[in-house]
């Protein structure tokens, strides 16, 4: 049995699979609340605005985690004829049932809409993000709603699902899923943890995904073996002989470079007891200002042999 972690997890693993959308006119939309933690993970990964398509589930009276059916923004609703009518479900009890879930959508509608305009979706790719489904009947809904409000193509993409419930989904012009056991009994036995998602979670999510988009800054990350040529690429892009370089000397500790009123140099040391990684300190840093030209002492091998100095990076601002 495939198993995922956690949401962020399997959003992380989606999100790989999904790289080929990168760089195109992508909207990444969760599906609250599971969903998001999901999505937030893919929209990082594509580098795509986040948001969501708020749809209820419609559950079986007996068993009201199972879904007869769901409803969604704009007057969406999908129903599941088989599931109706295998248990029996009435008329008044679908209706009582969708009046009030009709109001938790209004609800939630509010409570993630406030002071959040939607993103536009006209003429773009909808990627409709969940946790998971089982009948296919919120993914269902969602889609249409995408396509209602503009979108020209809608995928969906989820960790884990059943095969039949995939093909149900006629409304997405492709399905992407990770995982498709054979003998499927519902989303939360694929995951390790499946804890709830609160609604401040999703909130904090999409705020999240905001200010990454709307942050001005452009992050370079150079990587790679000892002595390949990367002080050398550095410095070549900065314009400053920031990272030593020299045929014995081999830069072994990370360092940031960033525009700053006037050229400085700080370690930042890792805490006595923090774990074997001096990059993942489990308390504040101390940080040290030091001379620009004192640098090579401090971040190379030769002057700071096997990091016994526990700097988890060093910062310089030109």
């Amino acid at each position: 049995m495939v198993v995922f972690e956690n949401r962020v997890e399997a959003g992380r693993q989606l999100g790989k699979r999904l790289r080929s959308l990168r760089g195109q006119d992508v909207v990444v939309l969760g599906l609250p609340r599971g969903g998001v933690p999901v999505a937030h993970e893919v929209a990082r990964i594509l580098d795509a605005p986040l948001d969501v398509i708020v749809v209820r589930k419609l559950g079986v009276p007996s068993q009201p985690e199972l879904a007869m059916g769901a409803i969604g923004e704009e007057g969406a609703r999908v129903l599941d004829e088989r599931t109706l009518q295998y248990f029996g479900v009435t008329d008044a009890q679908l209706e009582q049932i969708e009046a009030r879930e009709r109001a938790v959508l209004e609800a939630r509608t509010a409570r993630f809409r406030e002071g959040r305009e939607r993103v536009d979706l006209t003429g773009r790719t909808a990627l409709v993000v969940d946790d998971g489904i089982a009948t296919g009947s919120t993914a269902r809904v969602a889609c249409r709603i995408a396509r209602q409000l503009g979108a020209a193509r809608v995928v969906l993409a989820v960790p884990v699902a059943p095969q039949e419930a995939l093909g149900r989904v006629v409304e997405a012009d492709d399905v992407i899923c990770l995982a498709t056991p054979p003998y499927f009994t519902a989303v939360g036995y694929h995951y390790r943890d499946f804890s709830a998602t609160e609604d401040d979670e999703v909130v904090a999510l999409l705020d999240a995904a905001r200010r990454r988009l709307r942050d001005p800054h452009v992050r370079v990350l150079v990587v790679g073996e000892f002595k390949q040529g990367k002080s050398q690429l550095v410095n070549a892009l900065v314009n400053a002989p920031v990272c030593p370089v020299d045929d014995d000397v081999a830069t072994s500790v990370p360092t940031v470079v960033a525009h700053g009123e006037t050229p400085s140099a700080t370690l930042v040391l890792a805490p006595p007891d923090a774990p074997e990684d001096p990059g993942t300190p489990t308390a504040p840093a101390t940080r040290v200002e030091v001379p620009l030209e004192s640098l090579p002492e401090h971040v190379s091998e030769l002057g700071n042999p096997g990091n016994a100095r526990r700097l988890a990076y060093a910062e310089v601002t030109l």
